[in-house]
């Protein structure tokens, strides 16, 4: 599977993406129905900056066009040690391990830019997502109040890298090295 970081030019991949997940995969991961993205959206989506924002994709192999198995990213809360991620994976892709192989290469990437600890919301009901946390050795806990939802959280300092594939991109003047 080839991953790289989301590109301002994946608009339309990713409006691809997010139209062709079921409802239920939308809802899981916006936390509201979406039928359509807006622009605004799909350009704040596709807009990282490699150290408080950063989304990775895996590109469906047999594509032509590039189009998106899967999408992690994070975005650096107001502590800047700490950062919220998400994992959106294909429907047809699920299972097979992909997300959970995403979000170790981001869990790692964030750990070589500083981010110390990593936490996300799931919904209670989403069995297959609090799975692949227990899977990465994240803590599951409720959220006080609403028993809806769950808190994933990881220290990222025991995170070790396991290959040289999330260096920090360099910025050359046509864009990032390995695009």
């Amino acid at each position: 599977m080839h991953v790289r970081p989301i590109r301002a030019d994946d608009v339309d991949r990713e409006r691809c993406f997010i139209a062709a997940l079921s409802e239920e995969s939308r809802y899981q991961r916006l936390f509201y129905v979406l039928r359509e993205p807006s622009l605004q959206l799909l350009s704040q989506l596709t807009t990282i900056d490699f150290d408080r924002t950063m989304a990775l994709v895996v590109v469906d192999p047999s594509s032509s066009s590039g189009d998106f198995v899967a999408v992690a990213r994070y975005a650096r809360d107001t502590t800047g040690k700490s950062a919220e991620f998400a994992v959106t994976v294909a429907n047809q892709w699920q299972g097979r391990g992909v997300g959970t192989q995403l979000t170790t290469t981001l869990f790692e990437f964030a750990a070589r830019r500083g981010i110390e600890h990593i936490y996300g919301t799931v919904f209670a009901t989403n069995e297959r997502m609090l799975q692949v946390a227990r899977n990465l050795g994240m803590t599951v806990t409720s959220v006080p109040g609403d028993a809806s939802l769950m808190i994933v959280s990881l220290d990222l300092e025991a995170v070790r890298p396991t290959s040289p594939r999330c260096q920090p991109a360099r910025r050359t003047q046509r864009g990032f090295m390995g695009q």
